[in-house]
Order: structure tokens, then C-alpha cells, then sequence
């Protein structure tokens, strides 16, 4: 997709539309209807028609507008020319070059974004900047959830959400030495969160009575919940194509992935690190 600004185009166009007006005026009143045809163009008339084109033409080529660019080759050229150059081919020429820019526009389609969509759009990282930083492999769905919200596409939007809170599972899965006899994104959610909690009851029954242990049950406690939450209110959902969603609801689940994820990104990262220092007890508890 295209990024662009109508600014652009309304400016070149006003430009080149005022530039031929004025010298149609100008020579008009200065030389009388008679004379028309078979005045110069002068040298500072060249420089501003020259001046405009060359800042429309790339605008032109980028939005893969051919035959307007063709026509402001035929104006250069005429431009060009050492003899001298009337108005009416200059001036018919912009004309043609006018026509040209509108037929092709009536075959593009544009899309038009309001500025704060568009911000979003535009920065997505901005809106998860903890995230992107302590999972860099979620850069790529971060960016998916907020431009597809942008883009008014709100089940894509929540679809790439939770490709979000799955680097942050993982993470936590990581963090706690959830094992299994395959790699870890080869387990459903179900199965992962189920050993995160059993890892979590070893720490409440295995670890020492303390501020340590109450602080990392509490937060692994907090995470393990809303992943589960997360599953069981959309994950499931989008993941089986079992529903859509507007973009009221899209914006809230939007909103809580990025509260939740920020939140945990002050704790997890996708390295394996381990508790504080603390090495886990065996299941059962301490011998």
C-alpha cells in the first residue's frame, strides 16, 4: 500500500492551474485577442512552469500515473524549445495535462484517514513501546493490530492482538521453565497456561514465606489470569473464525493489549531469565 498526501497533489495542481491562468490573463490584456497566438512565452514564464513540473512529476511517477507524467515530458519539450514559444500550446498543454491527471485519478482509489488514525497508522510502536522493546518479535503484529484498526478492519485487528499476548505467554512460560516435549509454540494456550499455574502453586508451596515469594506469585498469578481471560473472551474465537468484531469492541480489546502487555514488559522479555535469582523447587515442594 501507497502511503500519500492529497496536500501534494492540490498544491501542484493550484500551481500549475494559477501559472496558466496568469499568462492567458496577462497576455490576453497586454496584447489584445489579435496577437495571441503568436507571442513569447517569456524566459520567467519558462522557469515557473519548469519549476512546478519538476516537483510534480515525482509525485506522478510514485503513484505510478503514466500518461500525466508523459505530459509533463510535452510541456518540458515545448518548454525547451530555443524558438520562441506561444501561449495557446502552452497554456492547451497544461490543459491536456489537467484532463490526463483527472481521467487517471477516476481509475485510482484512495483511502482517506483521519489524523489520529493516521498517527496510529504511521507509529504503531509508539503505542507499545515497552512491548516492542522486550518482545522484538512482536513488531510485526504490533504493527498488524494498530494499522489494521486504522484501516477500519476490526476482526483483523483483534486477530493480531493476540498474536501480541502470545509473545508475552510465551515469555512467561520461558520465565518459569514450562517444559515440553516439543517446542513451546507447538502447545495451544490451554496446555501452556495450565503449566504456568501448576509452576505458580510450586512456588506458593515450594518457596519461603516472604515479600520474594509473595511479589512472584502475585504477578505470575496476575499475568496467568488475563492470558486465560484473553483466551476464553477472544483468542478462541478469532483463532477458529468463530466471530467478528466492530470497531468499538476491537478498540477495547486494542486498548487492554496494550495495558496488559506494557505492563508485563517491566518483567518479561523473550530472553530466559530466571526468577530473581531463585531457583524453582521440584513438584511437591521442598524436600
Amino acid at each position: 500500500m501507497l502511503q500519500t498526501y492529497a496536500w501534494n497533489l492540490v498544491n501542484h495542481t493550484n500551481s500549475l492551474t494559477f501559472l496558466r491562468d496568469d499568462l492567458k490573463k496577462r497576455l490576453e490584456s497586454e496584447l489584445g485577442n489579435v496577437r495571441f497566438k503568436t507571442c513569447a512565452v517569456d524566459a520567467q514564464d519558462r522557469e515557473n512552469f519548469r519549476t512546478v513540473l519538476n516537483m510534480m512529476r515525482p509525485w506522478l511517477e510514485a503513484h505510478s500515473l503514466e500518461a500525466s507524467v508523459d505530459r509533463t515530458t510535452r510541456i518540458a519539450e515545448l518548454l525547451a524549445d530555443e524558438e520562441s514559444v506561444a501561449p495557446l500550446p502552452v497554456i492547451t498543454a497544461v490543459d491536456t495535462l489537467i484532463e490526463t491527471l483527472e481521467d487517471e485519478l477516476k481509475r485510482r482509489y484512495f483511502l482517506y484517514m483521519p489524523a489520529e488514525d493516521a498517527k496510529l497508522y504511521q507509529y504503531p510502536a509508539a503505542l507499545f513501546s515497552k512491548t516492542v522493546t522486550a518482545f522484538p518479535s512482536v513488531q510485526s503484529m504490533v504493527n498488524g493490530a494498530c494499522q489494521c484498526y486504522a484501516l477500519d478492519q476490526p476482526t483483523a485487528c483483534v486477530f493480531h492482538c493476540m498474536g501480541v499476548l502470545q509473545a508475552g505467554l510465551y515469555a512467561q512460560a520461558t520465565a518459569l521453565n514450562v517444559a515440553f516435549n516439543y517446542p513451546l509454540h507447538l502447545a495451544e494456550w490451554h496446555t501452556i497456561i495450565q503449566r504456568i499455574e501448576a509452576k505458580i502453586r510450586e512456588m506458593r508451596e515450594g518457596l519461603p514465606k516472604g515479600d520474594l515469594r509473595d511479589d512472584l506469585v502475585s504477578f505470575h498469578s496476575e499475568a496467568a489470569s488475563q492470558f486465560r481471560y484473553f483466551k476464553d473472551a477472544w483468542r478462541n474465537h478469532i483463532a477458529h473464525m468463530r466471530a467478528e468484531y466492530d470497531r468499538d469492541v476491537a478498540h477495547s480489546i486494542l486498548t487492554h493489549t496494550k495495558d496488559f502487555m506494557e505492563q508485563i514488559a517491566e518483567r518479561l522479555n523473550e530472553l530466559p531469565l530466571p526468577i530473581l535469582g531463585v531457583e524453582l523447587p521440584p513438584v511437591g515442594g521442598v524436600q
